[in-house]
């Protein structure tokens, strides 16, 4: 939106998440590597991300010293690449007191970058309000800059709350602006088939594709029932998950009748009928076997959620539309 807008826009995030491939290959921070993808910088990872967190490097930050070449580097990182751009999204952690013990929050590098930080909420508890008045304070003490308020992920229902209730508080109290609403939307936040393997392991024994595992999974289903009200039950819901023993064709079969499945996973190491293997197949929907019991891996993936990745443009696209459609962006970039 901003490149079509015609700004040059930047991304740099201070402090990124390190990981090791098995071999002890370092992976470079996947926000930074989608970043440089979606907005074609020319950046190396390292200059978008030039931090990664560790547990050495906790550990040797703790030093005041080192504590001092680490804001440095960032600083002077960020000053080479901001100098390309005439807007810069500068991504934080997750929550603004993370790394407060290291001196490294976010509220510090917005004072030491010069940047405003937008304060994006969760949810629309009450208890929300002081949290925004507490990162407001935390913020000021640390001569840190605040653009305004974004509420993320409402339910439809406390849309008019926050319109009445909370945003005129924010205004009168903290003088903080808010530049959206954003609703809950159940497909960015849905995992894919690739996220659920990637919680509960096991191997894909059927219709192991690209396009397959990038598909949505917002129902888990448990298969403990018989196949006439299974199929009642499944027709239900669409983008549906089935978590049953292999043992049980009966519900596989059902499963797979409804074309409203996009993964299948068995139980217990139990290999499934040929006769579902070449279903599955023609249907490209994955089957994977896991050595968990039904019941431990519906606890497995209780609470799975998912991320927006460069591979899920459905899911990139419908962020854009979300902020195009409920974020003041033009007025916010206006603000800075």
């Amino acid at each position: 939106m901003l490149k079509k807008a015609g700004h040059k826009v930047g991304y740099f995030k201070p402090i990124g998440r390190k990981k090791e491939t098995p071999t002890g290959k370092v992976i470079q921070d996947n926000d930074a590597m989608m970043m440089k993808a979606l907005l074609d910088l020319k950046e190396s990872p390292e200059d978008l991300c030039p931090v990664l967190l560790s547990r050495e490097f906790i550990l040797q930050v703790l030093s005041k010293e080192k504590r001092k070449e680490t804001i440095q580097k960032i600083v002077d990182t960020f000053e080479r690449v901001s100098a390309n751009y005439d807007i810069m999204i500068i991504e934080g952690q997750q929550r603004n007191q993370d790394m407060a013990v290291l001196g490294l929050c976010n509220p510090v590098f917005g004072k030491f970058l010069q940047a405003k930080s937008l304060v994006i909420t969760n949810g629309e508890e009450y208890t929300l309000l002081d949290d925004i008045f507490l990162q407001k304070e935390y913020f000021s003490l640390n001569k840190a800059e605040l653009a305004g308020i974004l509420f993320n992920n409402v339910s439809s229902h406390a849309v008019k709350t926050i319109k009445s209730e909370f945003i005129p508080v924010i205004k009168n109290q903290t003088g903080l602006k808010t530049w959206g609403i954003i609703p809950i939307e159940s497909k960015l936040i849905s995992p894919t088939v690739d996220d659920i393997f990637s919680i509960i392991g096991g191997s894909i024994i059927e219709a192991d594709t690209k396009e397959a595992r990038l598909k949505l999974v917002q129902n888990l289903l448990v298969g403990a029932m018989n196949p006439e009200n299974a199929i009642k039950y499944f027709r239900r819901t669409v983008d549906n998950c089935l978590i049953t023993g292999g043992d049980r064709p009966d519900l596989l079969t059902a499963a797979l009748e409804t074309k409203q499945f996009n993964v299948l996973i068995c139980t217990g190491n139990l290999y499934p009928p040929v006769t579902i293997l070449v279903k599955a197949r023609e249907l490209n929907v994955p089957i994977i076997l896991v050595p968990y019991d039904t019941n431990t891996t519906a606890r497995l993936l209780a609470n799975a959620q998912g991320y927006i990745s460069l591979e899920n443009k459905e899911k990139i696209k419908l962020a854009q539309e979300l902020i195009e459609k409920h974020v003041d962006w033009k007025g916010l970039i206006d603000s800075l």
